[in-house]
């Protein structure tokens, strides 16, 4: 990854995301577009978009679930051990 120089940055011309037709419900929509935007940035499955396990969907449909709101966007970090 090559670090960022130091100054004003380039313009930013990337048309805004279509999302038309996907699910209403608030976890379903995070979940498609992690699943869809996110890639795994090294290790095993480098560079490939990030397919959630069945605990993290139960994390993300939980915490966007009816009646939960929530000022902050969920932050949760799932430790492995070496």
């Amino acid at each position: 990854m090559k670090a960022l120089k130091a100054g004003p940055k380039a313009a930013v011309t990337v048309p805004p995301l279509d999302l038309k037709g996907w699910p209403t419900d608030r976890a379903k929509r995070r979940i498609r577009f992690i699943e869809r935007y996110v890639n795994v940035p090294k290790g095993h499955g480098a560079g490939k978009p990030l397919k959630l396990r069945d605990f993290q969907r139960e994390i993300v449909t939980g915490a966007y679930a009816a009646g939960i709101w929530s000022a902050a966007p969920l932050c949760v970090a799932v430790v492995r051990r070496a």
